[in-house]
């Protein structure tokens, strides 16, 4: 992934009444950052090099490359989702690192998908016009 010029930073941003959001920013302007837009996406070492000013670097998924990203939330106590996030994990056997929250996984994989994206009860996964923070908190190396 770090060859691909598809990295952005991003930053933890509260919300009122609801829960923060995690924007993202052009490094090179500042401003928030189009994931759609190739022209807003920097090299991996970009992203790094910003990254003092921001909370993260992340990965925008384009149709082009040949990534999926698997975003397992907290289950929040829910026993059956954890069983079946435990399952995807064990199938997947991928890169995975523990989310910003601590309370996730980010699956990485080769893969495409039929549709745009699908999301479920504490699990989603993306392959374009989505992007993953990226901690480095690699689970099970």
């Amino acid at each position: 992934m770090r060859e691909y010029n598809q990295w952005l930073t991003w930053q933890l941003t509260p919300r009122e009444g609801q829960k923060d959001t995690k924007l993202p920013f052009n490094v090179r302007t500042g401003k928030l950052a189009d994931i759609t837009n190739i022209n807003d996406l920097v090299s991996f070492d970009e992203a790094v090099e910003a990254c003092p000013h921001y909370s993260g670097v992340g990965f925008a998924f384009f149709a082009t490359d040949p990534f999926c990203g698997v975003d397992l939330d907290d289950t929040q106590g829910d026993e059956d989702a954890l069983k079946r996030q435990r399952k995807i994990f064990d199938a997947l056997n991928s890169y995975s690192e523990i989310s910003p929250s601590g309370k996730g996984l980010h699956i990485i994989c080769k893969a495409k998908l039929a549709g745009a994206g699908r999301r479920r009860k504490f699990i989603e996964v993306y392959d374009r016009n989505r992007y993953f923070t990226m901690t480095g908190n690699v689970y099970r190396g």
